[in-house]
């Protein structure tokens, strides 16, 4: 959604939008195609990365990981809950890391346990990206 913000007696339009500058109070204007390309690339780089990182993993495990990445990363509700740190897919995969001593478990038991203790931790609003 997209909320275009003006003042008494000013209309903007989508076209008149697109067209102001970066230093403007509407700095990026993106169409849905170009939103979803941009989305995608965030999958693309996701699963590449869950494939390097995770290669027992089957590639529909992988899949449904990285689309929920992305729904998690788009719903910008991250980025709320983090204080100090910046919501990416690198931080996403850092939090897949097995710690010293545990057991070697599926990416999808990393994937829900970080969803789980992340719903947890913030009193809900993350079980909904578990898979």
């Amino acid at each position: 959604m997209i909320i275009f913000i003006s003042g008494p007696g000013h209309r903007i339009t989508p076209q008149s939008a697109c067209l102001m500058t970066s230093t403007s109070i509407l700095p990026k204007i993106l169409s849905f195609e170009r939103f979803q390309r941009h989305m995608m690339g965030h999958k693309e780089v996701a699963l590449r990365k869950l494939k390097e990182e995770e290669p027992d993993a089957n590639n529909s495990t992988r899949r449904a990981v990285a689309t929920e990445m992305v729904r998690l990363l788009e719903s910008g509700r991250l980025d709320e809950d983090l204080e100090e740190q910046s919501a990416d897919v690198n931080y996403l995969i850092s939090r897949l890391q097995v710690r010293e001593g545990e057991d070697n478990p599926t990416l999808k038991t990393k994937w829900n346990t970080w969803v789980g203790g992340m719903d947890y931790i913030h009193e809900g609003g993350y079980n909904r990206y578990q898979i």
